[in-house]
């Protein structure tokens, strides 16, 4: 028989048909996954893992052999194959009306990482399973992770920054005091969570870590040593740039800081980086590091795998996958062709030369992030001692990857961080504009070094909102995401206008102007 060479022998194997579904499987989770390493920038190491393991699943895979003895049938393999990737259906739907929500990416994760084992056992065996364990793992890194657990984690390591940064100021000489997540001084602030935003480079050192770790061959126990050090070595490093920046601030002033800012944050990450090599090297001597050398054999993974054989019904190892793709899309399409949203309200702007409105640009740092497609930032004096300060933008329906985190920006978070003290979130108000109602929150906030109260009103609407009551909309909530599903609601167009009442500190009385300014501001889309 004539020998099959380059890539054609292997066309239309069994291991071919295995290991496309596995690739088009991942490929399908990243369509969702993405829109987080786009929407937020400390997650853009995720195009990157992809490729760093598959790098390493081969290198694992070239040094097995093929043709496990004893295999299981066929007709198992592709039972087992529907048992993991059916029940991802349905969290591939739900990561399509919010991908935001990061728990369907994780539980999609998991049945494709069963899948993805399943296929590596039907090549190789329970060698090949093992062989592929770590790089599976290490693949996951791409997705963000938990909400709650990542909150938890950067608050608690940010803490503990700002602690050590007001010491070492103390050190140099200046009596910085802190104020939430930001250091005070006089009229100057600082504000730590941008000064030490590094913090969330823990996900990305956790993965190199991770990486670093295989490509030396370390033990698993090496490995876990080195993850209990990385905190340690973000909250060091962190805690010098936020005195870095501070010092910029206050003895050359906020363009300084602006100066700097990033700067400062790329050689941060590089000592980071510098020092988790340093720790791996440290905890490696002793160890046998032989396999780190070790090059992917690409023409033996090409000779191993066209020595199988081929098969026609190894064809639903990839129609596996595209099945799932393909039933979820259908779903949405056929929604959005027979019932496309119809109800929507935009923003009729003041005029500039109205007395009492002064238009301003929006800062640069805040564009940045909120990537929003179109934005304005006014205020309006309404009396001698009441003052509106209005920001209105919005995403376009292509501008899904900005869109998709916008929640992450609410008043509880962005006034926190710049030193206000939430006292309480006020009962949900609505607004009627048409046949439409939108939900209005409301918050009180105290400026502590002051003791002035604001009154903050936060809208934020979708087109597939419709038919959804208002206090439904208060917060991606389980049942509004189940309607939204449901109903094949998947349109990003977003839009947020926030105010802030200034002067007014009674909020019933609040509560009254705003709706008043709302109604003004407010009107049925194509009014």
């Amino acid at each position: 028989m004539e020998e099959k060479n380059g890539f054609k022998g292997l066309l239309w194997t069994e291991s071919f048909w295995a290991l496309g579904g596995v690739v088009l499987a991942w490929v399908v989770l990243i369509t969702q996954v993405r829109h987080h390493w786009g929407g937020e920038s400390y997650y853009n190491f995720g195009w990157f893992v992809p490729f760093m393991a598959i790098w390493l699943l081969l290198r694992n895979l070239a040094q097995l052999e093929t043709g496990p003895a004893g295999r299981w049938r066929s007709g198992l393999y592709l039972a087992l194959t529907f048992l993991f990737l059916i029940p991802v259906i349905p969290f591939h739907a739900l990561s399509e009306v919010n991908p935001f929500w990061r728990l369907p990416l994780w539980i999609q994760a998991l049945g494709i990482s069963g899948f993805t084992l399943l296929m590596l056992h039907y090549l190789y065996g329970w060698a090949g399973v093992r062989a592929g364990l770590f790089p599976v793992f290490f693949l996951t890194t791409m997705i963000p992770w938990p909400y709650r657990f990542e909150v938890w984690m950067v608050q608690s390591l940010t803490g503990v920054v700002v602690d050590l940064s007001i010491q070492g100021l103390h050190f140099l000489g200046y009596p910085v005091e802190a104020a939430g997540n930001s250091l005070v001084l006089d009229e100057i602030r600082v504000g730590v969570n941008e000064a030490c935003s590094g913090i969330r480079s823990l996900q990305a050192l956790f993965m190199v870590s991770l990486f670093l770790g295989s490509l030396f061959s370390q033990s698993w126990i090496r490995r876990l040593l080195v993850l209990t050090v990385l905190p340690l070595i973000v909250i060091v490093v962190n805690a010098f740039r936020a005195v870095f920046l501070s010092t910029q601030v206050i003895v050359k002033g906020n363009d300084a800081y602006d100066r700097w800012h990033d700067p400062a944050g790329y050689i941060a990450f590089g000592i980071s980086m510098v020092l988790i090599y340093a720790a791996i090297e440290l905890l490696n001597i002793g160890s046998d590091s032989g396999n780190a050398t070790k090059p992917v054999d690409g023409g033996k993974l090409l000779n191993q795998w066209k020595a199988f054989a081929q098969s026609r019904q190894a064809v639903w190892f990839v129609l596996a996958p595209a099945i799932v793709y393909l039933t979820v899309e259908a779903w949405f399409r056929v929604h959005e062709w027979q019932d496309p949203p119809k109800r929507d309200w935009e923003m009729q702007l003041p005029s500039e030369n109205d007395s009492g409105y002064v238009y301003s640009e929006i800062a640069p740092y805040v564009q940045n992030a909120l990537g929003y497609s179109y934005g304005t930032h006014f205020s309006h004096r309404l009396n001698s001692q009441v003052v509106a300060d209005v920001y209105y933008y919005g995403f376009t329906e292509d501008n899904k990857l900005s869109s998709v985190s916008s929640y992450g920006h609410a008043p509880t978070i962005c006034m926190e961080a710049s030193g206000a003290v939430l006292l309480r979130a006020l009962p949900l108000e609505s607004i009627t504009v048409g046949q439409i109602e939108i939900p209005v929150r409301h918050y009180l906030f105290e400026i502590p070094r002051t003791d002035s109260r604001v009154n903050v009103f936060w809208i934020v609407w979708e087109n597939r909102n419709m038919d959804i009551e208002p206090e439904q909309l208060a917060e991606l909530n389980y049942k509004t995401q189940l309607i939204q599903l449901m109903r094949g609601r998947r349109d990003f167009s977003r839009k947020v206008l926030l105010l802030s009442l200034s002067g007014l500190e009674e909020p019933e009385a609040a509560r009254r102007q705003a709706m008043e300014l709302f109604s003004d501001w407010i009107i049925p889309a194509g009014d």
